[in-house]
């Protein structure tokens, strides 16, 4: 349940009209997940599936203690989804977490797409040792203006949590010149020189794809046995 005090950005936005709640089913958040290198800024793309015309939304942002945020101006950089009336509000409640609020002050909305709605940026604490670990995005309320009533009405669309990899690299990505693919525990380990997609498929003969960065990605397995990414053959063990 959302406590009171982060409901702060829907009051915002629902000063004027009664407020009631949705659950999103084809709505939510998504990121494919991140890479981190030695020396590197990398920036974590956050996009919105929807079929409901959204005028604003708040989330918290926590990410793994091994990197930290990067301001550049702001921490949260708006995509070509957001209108001139848009307002941003940014607030770390930890070192790794961050509160956004976002609501438009003429209730204009993000449009109906599956692109990314904002970005951030993150760099490495301790560069020189790799992590896997997971970002997660809670407390995700987007709201809807319904004005097909004769008083408009405020629908709170809760979505679910988002989690994905965060990556740290001790690996600086200009030095990887060609791709090698690798086992190591219940890890696969690809270097790649540039961002590309790898065709992956599992022990149990499932085909999916692999979102790539340039530099070391880790990507997880759950059991051991033969596993084919690209067209090489990897063997856990």
């Amino acid at each position: 349940m959302t406590n009171i005090n982060s409901r702060l950005g829907i009051s915002l936005v629902v000063a004027i009209c009664s407020l009631w709640s949705a659950n999103a089913q084809t709505n939510s958040l998504k990121c494919a997940g991140t890479t981190v290198s030695r020396d590197e800024v990398q920036t974590v793309d956050i996009a919105l599936k929807n079929d409901v015309d959204f005028t604003a939304f708040q989330c918290d942002i926590t990410i793994p203690q091994t990197v930290s945020f990067v301001n550049q101006d702001g921490i949260i950089k708006p995509s070509a989804r957001f209108a001139e009336t848009h307002k941003i509000v940014e607030t770390k409640i930890s070192d790794n977490t961050l509160r956004l609020i976002v609501y438009s002050t003429d209730n204009s909305t993000f449009g109906n797409d599956t692109e990314t709605l904002f970005s951030y940026a993150i760099s490495a604490i301790n560069p020189d040792e790799d992590s896997s670990s997971q970002t997660r995005i809670s407390n995700i309320v987007f709201s809807q203006l319904d004005n097909s009533a004769d008083t408009p009405n405020c629908v709170e669309h809760i979505f679910d949590d988002l989690t994905f990899n965060t990556t740290v690299s001790g690996i600086d990505a200009v030095n990887i010149t060609e791709l090698k693919i690798y086992a190591s525990g219940m890890h696969i380990i690809v270097l790649s020189p540039s961002d590309t997609t790898l065709q992956f498929t599992t022990v149990a003969g499932i085909t999916s794809t692999l979102n790539v960065k340039a530099g070391k990605n880790i990507f997880d397995v759950t059991e051991p046995g033969m596993y084919i990414v690209g067209t090489e053959k990897v063997l856990v063990q």
